[in-house]
């Protein structure tokens, strides 16, 4: 089967030569594989797509394409802290009053190239590379964070948490002005060429609020968001939230993302009893436990536990529970793979 067929075999629940394999592979993966910088692929997309030949020796289905989520917000006129092998952050807020959430409007139009430098550079030219060198061999996946967490990078995370205690109405405001934000970054990703994009959303998190308040703040955005791209493109939806996400999981199939994708904290047999009749679940080998620290042998394992708890009946795809850390050894990150291509048998799942 090529990458592409077994991709969308697995969202069939049709059976496959092996488990689909896809792992977080960020700027930072990518970098230290072909002997570069972050700094150095950030918002170049040529270097960049040369850099992701490296990536190409690890064998997953998907490529994460270099994707540089903070490019919104660069956008948006807030300074980065641009770390030469890190993940950016940024230097101040977008938001940083009330009163801006209710009278500050995005200094841009997502849907306007000639608006958006820093987002052409961080994201969409490199989708649009990716699937010129590589067309279908690759599911070409970029993401991009999810409302909630680009709004708290545009307001600051503990600021949006009070105002979600004190400020119920001001909170609805900023998630309507994101939501058309994420809703223009959609567009253009899935215009430049992506077969799937993935919703990162890590502030939505247990750890952080609860199901009841994600559903409040967020529920009616998403479904918005996921609608708009099922009923204008070919792409698959992908939705991540880190961390404790035991009862927030249920959201996926609300919103009707086609995928979802967990961490390690809650095993992957609660993910497929709670939801994986409804969703294709992904996950969910310990990336900081076990892929950074470990031995190949102990990676396998924990791979081959995933795939006990969540292949039976398909529906699943096999990956690391979130980003793969810059100290990852390729071995380690290379026998996920094998770990698919030995312990994949659909007679056994069915």
């Amino acid at each position: 089967m090529t990458r592409l067929e077994r991709f969308d075999a697995t969202l069939a629940r049709e059976e496959l030569d092996r488990l689909c394999v896809m792992a977080f592979s960020t700027s930072l993966m990518i970098a230290k594989y072909s002997g570069l910088q972050v700094e150095d692929i950030r918002w170049d997309p040529k270097l960049a797509t040369v850099a992701g030949h490296a990536w190409m020796k690890y064998g997953a289905d998907d490529f994460y394409y270099n994707s540089e989520l903070m490019a919104p917000t660069k956008d948006c006129g807030v300074e980065l802290r641009e770390r030469q092998n890190h993940h950016c952050s940024p230097k101040g807020f977008f938001f940083e009053t009330p009163e801006d959430i209710e009278s500050k409007e995005f200094p841009f139009d997502p849907t306007d190239p000639k608006k958006t430098p820093w987002m052409n550079k961080g994201l969409f030219d490199k989708v649009s590379l990716a699937r010129e060198n590589w067309g279908d061999e690759f599911i070409i996946q970029p993401g991009f964070w999810g409302i909630i967490t680009q709004a708290g990078l545009l307001r600051g995370v503990e600021a949006l948490m009070i105002d979600m205690m004190l400020e119920e109405d001001l909170v609805h405001k900023l998630v309507n002005k994101t939501e058309d934000l994420i809703q223009g970054i959609q567009q253009r990703l899935c215009e430049a060429g992506s077969h799937s994009i993935m919703n990162a959303d890590p502030t939505g998190s247990e750890d952080l609020m609860d199901v009841d308040t994600y559903r409040k703040y967020l529920s009616d955005s998403n479904k918005r968001i996921v609608a708009d791209v099922k009923e204008n493109y070919d792409v698959k939806y992908v939705l991540h939230i880190c961390g404790d996400t035991a009862k927030t999981c249920q959201v996926a199939p609300e919103i009707g993302a086609d995928i979802y994708s967990f961490d390690y904290q809650v095993p992957c047999a609660h993910y497929k009893k709670a939801i994986g009749d409804r969703c294709v679940i992904l996950g969910n080998i310990p990336t900081n436990t076990v892929t950074m620290i470990k031995n190949v042998q102990e990676v396998i394992s924990a791979a081959r536990s995933c795939i006990e708890q969540g292949a039976e009946g398909g529906g699943y795809i096999l990956g690391g529970a979130c980003d793969v850390p810059i100290e990852s050894p390729f071995e380690n990150v290379r026998s996920i793979v094998e770990a698919a291509e030995n312990y994949s048998d659909f007679d056994d799942w069915k």
